[in-house]
């Protein structure tokens, strides 16, 4: 075991000054490594690494100190000199020699045949020297090697013979095969010395032998904290400082010294196993150039690969060509500041752990949960662009021994004091400025800290007293409504009867802020029983984790209440509310003004779409989104439109606007919105295409995902008598019902989630406004809305700026479940500030709080500081509580603790879970009555034949069908192979020059020139054209007038060639299939313009394998009226030809392997699983899985598809276009930590070397690899 020099810092009460301290230790960046002599100049082999230097704030266990150390490769007496710059001369700072493996790696008790064993295997620490063996036969006959004597005697249950494994010889003898070792004994133990401290194995009282294991031998767990960049240059920008900057800067700060570390100490301290926080740092050579290069690209528009290729070709009006400060973009500018922040000449790379060694099975156990609790205490210092990003050092791998080989790997690089790095925009490094790594190795002042392991002051220890409950008189105002939990004493001790929060008081919103596994779901389930029961109205809760909370809210329901009636679930997509969104017919029966309801329905409509697309990606395109909210307004126009439309109306108009340049009518009053839509046409045509592109891509993100297109295109319909025949949600129904509605979003993907939760919100804005006529605020029945997860929704204009500061002169009660408020304000700033504003009842559980709750908290006896420290120290369960005052006027009761209620009746983890009986009632009668009645009073139905959708949409996905947001380029290749959410069956209409598959997402995209494939089927349906046109050709079934092909410039043989094309590719053709190169089908056709069927998007060429093949693109199937096979054995939505080609090769290679009988492709292993092609053997047993890779927008696509191959029992071979897509897609995994390493340099340079790289590193879910050319070298020989 090795021992270092280190600097132990104990800290007293005695406060930290923050000035000067990011200097100071920004300063230590010019240290250098000692290189003066003249044969390190000389030699080129002379290492130049940086002096790393380390942060350790470490624990040996249960009862133990924290103790904090400061380390240096080099100039620990200058790291001293600054410490002692930055500290109190309060604080201790002693020199002091520490082995870090042996404070986590405790002894562990062995039977002598276990030690023997580990001994021989290598598995322990010590190392004997050659005093402290013997020959056994030496030891036989008496005789040790220095000449003297042992005594043998013989050990009871143990033979005598020394050269028996086991056994064991007087004085601490112990024989190893022909080796006899000399252990210590506990007589020989000073009588201070505890058993965790041993060094050398030693013989315990009860003849077990404590010894030390190896560090390759343990099995630690752990976190590690990494940079995740919104954008991959991001890391350039700052997290959240110490200390502000001086100029306008928009970046808050933290401005207290240990603060952020405080929360962090207190899990150390509780932790029962030994665990490490490390932070290891050396200095960053200066980038200086590359950040003013940066925010010149910022000034000009050009920050993304996609901005660059397009900026001079966009409509000036999607620039970003702006002079001055006020000029630029509020996105823009915040960007900026945060770059601005950073001192780039003088930062760090990083890296941030924490390790723990359980020493026992239930420590292990109680080890991973202190981690998981521990993992998200940086989200506070999270920056708008640069944010810490926890993973647990388990999660990366599929078998057990991967996962000990990846955290034993972690536990050597805490011991060694290793910095690693990688690519991508999450790595495993941060890049930190003196102001951002102040906050993670500074240790707290005692006024700060509550840790016993300080063994510090007086105040410390009262910091972990209960906040006591408000005084009687004030308590009896809160006996009625919402029970929240029992208020403790000072002492500790919960009242007897709950506090509840009034109904008048609900109106004011409520928020719980917790951190994971702090008992967040459970408290929802009481606050909603306790609604239901005490407050009239309908419970609405929204749940978007789908960890089984609603599945427990409904047990527990049917317990407290003897049954399921009026309880309704949405278990989406298994069961869609039929909400109606484009309809302003609820908001005119309430009376709202045409024009406001309209302009709702506008501003929701872009808060769902930028919670789709993002917010940043959204905003950029501002034209299209100007054009979308005139062309809502005119579909809404009184005379000439309509009260409700689909989305496919939608759509039609903007599609007609494009190829037709005419806008929708509209009466004389809405002037404006016709010459607003029409000044679109004046510019040229490029730029118009370029703008109403844009459109399309906005509204293809709704129609390519089947749930959101059903929910968008809903029309109920009315008859004479105004009642409805179609279903239809509307909240209006439930106002002054006692009703409980939940709905369960935990299937669908997180766009998807928010944008159901937004519209459910905006149905419930409608449904309210019901309220505003009779201008009353006193409710009997409130509608009480929570929703879980809320900080996306939250930063929302819908329920910032309308739902919370409005929702009260409605009834309307909101309660808002998140971990932490500051997850609002990275999304907006104002939103944030609303909900610290607006939500007057706050319940806080154990989190890291930010500056901005804590001051929203505090009260005249108790600091924003003294807060934060008592909420930083909360025990597990307890929450503290700040209400509003009773009455107006007054100051509310000081924040206080609370004890939860007990976990609900009927959940299964409570103490009275669900009888047999009770449970066999609940789910075979209660729960599908309940489902059944959802579905037939408020469910959506399938689409009729009139407004048509993917039939294949569900194939090879299940219930998980959103469309990933990086579905916004329309130039990639579908390379992937889940059916929903992967491929891109689209083609720009703008050519750059340039083929950059990984360009950043564009707008400038045409996506009505792609028809989806329901819109195939249909148009494809056998219909013959109108009679009035000209008689079709015919081809291969396909009809196309002479009308349609004399307007696009095309012949019989360019859709004779597109229909040939589309064969192959469907494998219906018998001349030609995926293996043969399309030149010569190609030339076939003598009257050809591929340059026409280009320009119109309705093919393009590629090459696979060496060979031209041909894509018939969505409006080339448009227009023949044929669609793209799609399904088990057929192929992926939207996949493009190149992609086909692979995958037929792969079929062909595991054809040739001597295990496999069958082979198939596009295989459905499960609901959730596809593989482009499966293999078997003669039992029946799956033996080969493979991946056909071309490039991708979407970079966590091969992170998928590698978790889906390595998650069953069989090998797996990708196939890649090229050996540049290899080496990127191994790029990726490799940063995602699903290969230990990529490959480059010579290993890079071929096929061949790429595969013998792969081999060598045994990685689960890549076995081995092939280029497609490789592949049909193979195939064909």
């Amino acid at each position: 075991m090795r021992e270092r020099e280190y600097l132990r810092v104990t800290p007293t009460s005695e406060e930290i000054t923050p000035r000067g301290i990011p200097k100071t230790l920004e300063s230590l960046h010019k240290l250098t490594p000692d290189s003066s002599g003249l044969r390190s100049k000389l030699n080129p082999f002379t290492s130049a690494t940086p002096p790393r230097f380390e942060f350790l704030a470490l624990s040996t266990g249960q009862d133990a100190p924290v103790e904090f150390y400061y380390g240096a490769d080099d100039y620990l007496g200058t790291l001293e000199e600054r410490l002692r710059s930055i500290y109190p001369t309060t604080f201790d700072i002693e020199r002091v020699e520490v082995d870090v493996a042996s404070k986590l790696i405790h002894p562990v008790a062995l039977s002598h045949e276990e030690f023997v064993e580990r001994y021989q295997q290598g598995d322990l620490q010590y190392e004997f020297s050659d005093d402290e063996q013997y020959s056994a036969a030496d030891v036989d006959a008496g005789t040790a090697p220095d000449g003297g004597t042992t005594t043998t005697r013989e050990s009871e249950g143990s033979p005598t013979d020394a050269a028996d494994v086991g056994g064991r010889t007087a004085d601490g003898l112990v024989s190893v095969g022909e080796t006899v070792v000399k252990l210590e004994t506990t007589d020989s133990l000073a009588d201070e010395v505890p058993p965790t401290s041993v060094e050398k194995p030693t013989v315990a009282a009860d003849g077990t032998i404590l010894a030390r294991p190896a560090a390759d031998a343990v099995s630690p767990r752990g976190v590690r904290w990494c940079g995740s960049a919104v954008r991959k240059q991001d890391w350039m920008s700052s997290l959240t400082p110490l200390t502000a900057t001086p100029d306008e800067s928009t970046l808050p700060a933290v401005d207290e010294p240990g603060a952020v570390l405080a929360s962090l100490i207190d899990h150390l301290n509780d932790a029962r196993e030994p665990l490490a926080f490390q932070v290891v740092f050396q200095r960053r050579e200066s980038w200086q150039a590359d950040a003013e290069l940066r925010k010149e690209d910022l000034d000009d528009g050009r920050d993304t690969l996609s901005q660059k290729i397009l900026g001079d070709l966009l409509d000036p009006e999607l620039e970003y060509e702006r002079r001055t400060r006020d000029e630029l973009s509020d996105i823009v500018v915040k960007r900026l500041d945060a770059i601005d922040a950073v001192n780039p000449k003088r930062s760090y790379t990083t890296n941030i752990r924490a390790i723990g060694v359980p020493t026992s099975e239930a420590g292990r156990d109680a080890l991973d949960d202190r981690l998981s609790s521990l993992a998200p205490v940086f989200d506070p210092l999270d920056g708008p662009f640069y944010e810490i990003e926890a993973t647990r050092l388990r999660d990366r791998g599929f078998r057990q021994s991967k996962k000990e080989q990846h955290a034993r790997a972690a536990l050597q690089r805490l011991l060694s004091r290793e910095v690693t790095t990688g690519r991508g925009k999450t790595r495993p490094e941060l890049v930190l400025c003196g102001a951002e790594l102040a906050n993670f190795i500074l240790v707290p002042s005692s006024d700060q800290l509550t840790v016993e392991g300080t063994r510090g002051t007086r105040a410390e220890q009262q910091s972990r007293d209960p906040l006591p409950w408000p005084n009687p008189d004030l308590v009896q105002q809160f006996r009625e409504g919402m029970a929240i939990g029992y208020a403790l004493d000072e002492n500790g001790s919960p009242q007897q009867r709950p506090i509840r929060i009034p109904p008048k008081l609900l109106t004011t919103h409520y928020g719980r802020f917790a951190s994971t596994g702090s008992g967040k779901s459970k408290a929802i389930i009481n606050d909603a029983l306790s609604l239901r029961e005490t407050t009239g109205g309908p419970v609405v809760i929204v749940d978007p984790k789908g960890d089984g909370m609603c599945a427990n809210y409904l047990r527990s329901h049917y317990e407290r209440f003897n049954g399921l009636d009026d309880v309704y679930r949405f278990r989406v997509p298994e069961t869609i509310p039929a909400f109606s969104f484009f309809d302003i017919r609820p908001a005119l029966d309430a009376g709202r003004n045409r024009a406001d309801a309209i302009q709702d329905k506008v501003d929701h409509f872009h808060d769902i779409m930028r919670m789709i697309m993002g917010r940043e990606q959204y905003g950029q395109a501002f034209v299209a989104n100007e054009i979308l909210s005139y062309l809502i307004k005119a579909l809404f126009d009184e005379e000439y439109g309509s009260d409700v439309f689909g989305l496919d109306d939608l759509f039609a108009a903007a599609l007609e606007m494009q190829r037709e340049r005419t806008v929708p009518p509209v009466s004389a009053d809405n002037r404006s919105i016709e010459e607003s839509l029409t000044r679109h046409f004046a510019k040229d045509d490029h730029q118009f295409q370029v703008s109403m592109d844009a459109v399309g891509n906005r509204l293809d993100k709704l129609r390519e995902d089947a749930h959101l297109r059903r929910i968008f295109s809903h029309v109920p319909e009315q008859d004479d008598n105004g009642e409805y025949v179609d279903n239809r949600f509307d909240f209006r129904e439930f106002l002054d019902e006692d009703a409980t509605i939940l709905f369960d979003l935990g299937d669908l993907r997180p766009e998807a989630q928010r944008a159901i939760t937004l519209l459910l919100l905006s149905n419930l804005w409608d449904a309210v406004q019901v309220r505003r006529r009779d201008g009353n605020t006193d409710y009997e029945n409130l509608t009480n809305l929570i929703i879980e997860e809320a900080a996306p929704v939250a930063a929302t204009k819908l329920v910032s700026e309308q739902l919370l500061p409005q929702g009260r002169s409605f009834g309307l009660s909101m309660g808002l479940v998140m971990q932490f408020p500051g997850q609002v304000r990275n999304r907006n700033e104002r939103a944030y500030d609303e909900v610290l504003n607006n939500i007057k009842t706050k319940l806080i559980g154990n989190i890291s709080i930010e500056r901005g709750l804590a001051e929203s908290l505090a009260h005249e006896d108790l600091s924003p500081t003294d807060l934060r420290n008592r909420i930083n120290t909360l025990p597990s369960g307890e929450w503290i509580a700040q209400l509003p005052s009773p009455s107006f006027g007054e100051t509310g009761p000081a924040p206080f603790s609370v004890k939860p209620l007990p976990i609900a009746a009927g959940h299964p983890e409570s103490d009275e879970p669900l009888s047999v009986e009770q449970a066999d009632h609940f789910e075979t009668v209660a729960l599908p009555r309940l489902s059944e009645r959802t579905q037939t009073q408020y469910g959506l139905g399938e689409m009729s034949e009139s407004t048509p959708v993917r039939d294949e949409s569900d194939w090879g996905s299940g219930a998980d069908t959103t469309v990933t947001a990086d579905r916004n380029r329309v130039e990639t290749d579908s390379t992937q192979s889940s059916f929903i959410g992967q491929g891109t069956p689209t083609t720009s209409s703008i050519s750059t020059g340039t083929s950059d598959t990984n360009a950043e997402p564009q707008e400038s995209t045409s996506l009505f020139n792609m028809v989806t494939e329901v819109e195939e089927e249909s148009l494809g349906d056998g219909n013959g054209p109108p009679e009035t046109r000209s008689s079709p050709i015919q081809a291969s079934e396909v009809s196309v007038s002479d009308d349609e092909l004399r307007k696009r410039g095309l012949s019989h043989d360019d859709v004779h060639f597109l229909s040939h094309v589309l064969e192959v590719m469907n494998r219906e053709a018998t001349e030609y299939t995926l293996i043969n190169s399309m030149r010569p089908l190609r030339d076939e056709y003598e009257d050809l313009h591929l340059e026409r069927l280009t320009e119109q998007n309705l093919v393009e060429d590629a090459s696979a394998a060496g060979q031209k093949y041909y894509t018939v693109l969505p409006a080339g199937r448009e227009l023949l009226g044929q669609k793209l096979q799609v399904g088990p054995g057929q192929g992926d939505i939207g996949e493009k030809t190149p992609h086909k080609v692979g995958v037929r090769l792969l079929e062909r290679w595991l054809q040739q392997q001597d295990d496999v009988v069958r082979v198939e492709p596009y295989y459905e292993y499960d609901d959730r699983t596809v593989f482009d092609v499966a293999a078997f053997n003669d039992a029946g047993e799956l033996v080969w899985v493979g991946e056909a890779e071309l490039p991708s927008n979407n970079s966590h696509a091969p992170v998928d598809d590698y978790d889906k191959l390595s998650a069953v029992d069989a090998d797996a071979i990708w196939a890649f276009n090229s050996r540049q897509t290899a080496i990127e897609v191994l790029d990726t995994l490799a940063e995602a930590d699903r290969i230990e390493e990529s490959v480059s340099g010579r290993a890079a340079r071929s096929f061949s070397n790429i595969k013998d790289a792969i081999s060598e590193l045994d990685a689960e879910g890549m076995a081995t690899v092939r280029g497609f050319t490789n592949l049909k070298q193979e195939v064909d020989s």
